[in-house]
């Protein structure tokens, strides 16, 4: 996509260490309708590192078209899940997991870290700090990921595109598996179905290693330069205060590879 929708963006280099790790969904193996689909999560996207738990996941499944399925057998390794798909049809499917909440406690001097990574709002950032030297930072996440995959020689494919409907999901404006190198992303940031202005957005390329952030318009959208083929990731992290002092987070993955396998 040539033209860029403006955007009220901030774009910010970050080399900074990941104090969470991603998680999120590979592709190997694909044939003109078979796919096998790899969860992982680690610090180095797209190597991958370590296998989730399959007793933390929710739910889990695919769509292609008209057609869906769940994923029932995973085939568990030190680095990944697996699950392969024999697809009738062609298109562009999407694979997407969720995860049962999980909590985590950070020590004071990581969760500056952890807000500069996920590009966390001033308001939270005033709020934390507002909370003073003795307070503690304990955390309920949901993570979900979905990646998009050709399958087949059927092009372009809109049917790809409709939310899932996850607490907080990135949805692409367009076929994302036919982008190319040069061309711009366009996405929609959606919390419980409705855009979310001001939402961070991490973009990291799989190949070089650069992550770069922006946050969403008035409208909700978001859009990235797609400057390298190969591998890509885009996050989101939704995080809120509870009554309590606790957090409450939502964090979501989308992955494509630009160019194909």
């Amino acid at each position: 996509m040539k033209s860029v929708i403006g955007i009220a963006a901030l774009a910010l280099a970050v080399a900074t260490a990941a104090v969470a790790h991603d998680t999120w969904i590979n592709t190997r193996d694909v044939s003109r309708s078979t796919v096998t689909f790899e969860i992982s999560s680690g610090m180095d996207f797209p190597e991958l590192d370590a296998a989730p738990s399959v007793d933390r996941i929710r739910a889990s499944g695919w769509r292609l078209g008209s057609k869906s399925g769940r994923f029932d057998n995973f085939g568990e390794k030190m680095s990944s899940l697996e699950m392969s798909v024999d697809f009738e049809g062609q298109g562009t499917a999407v694979a997407w997991v969720a995860f049962k909440p999980k909590e985590i406690d950070l020590e004071p001097d990581e969760v500056d870290e952890y807000l500069d990574e996920i590009g966390a709002p001033e308001r939270l950032r005033r709020t934390w700090e507002s909370m003073g030297a003795d307070a503690t930072w304990h955390e309920t996440y949901t993570k979900y990921a979905k990646t998009f995959v050709a399958v087949g020689d059927g092009g372009e494919d809109p049917s790809c595109i409709p939310p899932l409907g996850t607490a907080v999901e990135l949805v692409p404006v367009r076929d994302p598996t036919t982008i190319a190198e040069g061309d711009s992303i366009v996405i929609r940031v959606l919390r419980n179905g409705y855009e979310s202005e001001g939402q961070a957005v991490v973009a990291l390329c799989g190949d070089s290693g650069e992550r770069t952030i922006k946050y969403a318009n008035r409208s909700g959208h978001v859009s990235f330069m797609i400057d390298a083929g190969g591998p890509w990731l885009f996050s989101a992290t939704e995080l809120r205060l509870q009554t309590d002092g606790t957090w409450t987070s939502d964090f979501t993955t989308m992955s494509v590879t630009i160019g194909g396998q």
